[in-house]
C-alpha cells in the first residue's frame, strides 16, 4: 500500500475546522449564483478568483466577502453537509467544527436557533448518508465580550445541548482587555462543565498562551505559537491537560514558518505535549486533514507510527462521552492494526 493510501485510509478526528473555511469552492460558487450574488456586488469575477489562489494578507476580508453569499437557510444546510462528504471521503469519523454566528448571521438575517437548525439538517443528512459525525462550537471574536457571554448564556441551556453544541470559544485578535471581561462567562461556563476553545499565540506567541490560560480557563488551545520554547506555558498547558490543536498549513501560509519543516511538532511532543493536527481552514490553506498527515510524515521527520498517536490524541481530547471515546478509541485501534497488515 503506497504512503499516500495508508494516510488517507486510516481513521481520523479533525478538532480544529472552521466552518466558513470546511466548504469547497464550486459550492461557495454554485450559493453566490443562485443568491443572485454575481449581480449584486462589483468585481464578482476578482473575489471568486481568490477562493483558488488567496492573499493571505487579506484573507479576513476575503471571509467577511464570502460568508456575504450566504443567506437562507438552504445555504447553510448544503455546506453542513458538503463539509461532512468531504470529511468523510477522508476518512473523517468525527468533527467538532467551529460556527462563528457573528460572522454569519448578519448578512442572512436568521437567529442562532434557525443556524443551528440549518447546520443540522446538512449534519444529519450527512451522518446518515456518509456515517461522519458532526458537533459544534460556537466562537465569538475576542473583541465582542457581550457576544461571548450571550453564546455561553444560550449554549448552556438544554435546547442548546440537543442541537449538538459541545463547547464555545474565543477566536482573533488577542489585544488583552483590562479588566478582563470575559470573568463572568468563564464562571458561568465552568460551573455548567462547558468546554471553552480559544484561539491564542498567533499574535503575542507564549504570552498569548499564558494570558488565554490565566483568563479564560479553556480546554482547548488553537494555534498555541510559540509553545515550544517557553517552559512556564508548557507547564501549565501539562499541569491542567489542555489540548494544543495545530495546523501546519495555517503555519506556512500565516508566515510564522517557511517551510513545513520548520513546524515544531516533534518538539513538542517530546516535552510531553500530546498535540493535535488540523486542517483549520482547506478552502483557503489548501490542505486536508490528509494533507497534513502527509506533511507531519514527509516534513517533520517523525515517523509514520507518530500519525496514530496523533489520531489517538484527538479522539482522547475531543468532547466526546467517555463511553463514546472509548468505543472509537478501540475502532481506531483495530482498524490501524489492520492496515499495517496490508501495509506489510
Amino acid at each position: 500500500m503506497k504512503l499516500d493510501d495508508f494516510i488517507k485510509a486510516i481513521p481520523k478526528v479533525e478538532l480544529g475546522l472552521r466552518f466558513e473555511g470546511a466548504v469547497r469552492k464550486q459550492i461557495l460558487l454554485t450559493i453566490a449564483e443562485q443568491n443572485d450574488i454575481p449581480d449584486k456586488i462589483k468585481r464578482f469575477g476578482d473575489w471568486a478568483a481568490l477562493l483558488e489562489k488567496p492573499d493571505y494578507k487579506r484573507l479576513d476580508d476575503i471571509i467577511r466577502m464570502v460568508t456575504t453569499w450566504w443567506q437562507y437557510p438552504e445555504d447553510f444546510s448544503r455546506m453542513a453537509y458538503d463539509a461532512g462528504v468531504m470529511l468523510a471521503r477522508e476518512n473523517v469519523k468525527y468533527a467538532e467544527v467551529l460556527i462563528n454566528p457573528t460572522l454569519l448571521l448578519p448578512q442572512a438575517t436568521m437567529s442562532v436557533d434557525e443556524l443551528l437548525e440549518a447546520l443540522n439538517d446538512g449534519r444529519d443528512r450527512a451522518m446518515r448518508g456518509w456515517g461522519v459525525r458532526l458537533e459544534w462550537i460556537l466562537v465569538a471574536p475576542r473583541d465582542e465580550p457581550r457576544k461571548f457571554e450571550e453564546l455561553v448564556r444560550w449554549a448552556t441551556s438544554t435546547v442548546a445541548r440537543r442541537n449538538s453544541i459541545v463547547a464555545v470559544g474565543l477566536i482573533g485578535k488577542e489585544d488583552p482587555l483590562v479588566p478582563n471581561p470575559f470573568e463572568r462567562s468563564v464562571v458561568l461556563a465552568n460551573k455548567k462543565d462547558l468546554p471553552i476553545v480559544v484561539q491564542a499565540g498567533h499574535q503575542f506567541k507564549a504570552d498569548g498562551v499564558l494570558q488565554a490560560i490565566r483568563d479564560l480557563s479553556p480546554s482547548r488551545i488553537l494555534d498555541a505559537w510559540g509553545l515550544v520554547d517557553a517552559p512556564d506555558a508548557i507547564n501549565q498547558i501539562l499541569e491542567r491537560e489542555i489540548t494544543v490543536v495545530g495546523s501546519l498549513g495555517r503555519a506556512v501560509h500565516s508566515d510564522w514558518i517557511k517551510r513545513y519543516t520548520d513546524y515544531p511538532l516533534g518538539d513538542l511532543m517530546r516535552q510531553g505535549i500530546k498535540p493535535v493536527i488540523s486542517a483549520d481552514m482547506p478552502t483557503y490553506y489548501k490542505s486536508t486533514l490528509t494533507g497534513e498527515y502527509q506533511a507531519v510524515v514527509q516534513h517533520t521527520g517523525l515517523p509514520i507510527e507518530a500519525l496514530e498517536e496523533l489520531a489517538l490524541n484527538a479522539v482522547a481530547s475531543s468532547f466526546l462521552s467517555p463511553l463514546d471515546k472509548a468505543e472509537m478509541i478501540e475502532q481506531f485501534a483495530s482498524a490501524y492494526a489492520q492496515l499495517k497488515e496490508v501495509a506489510e
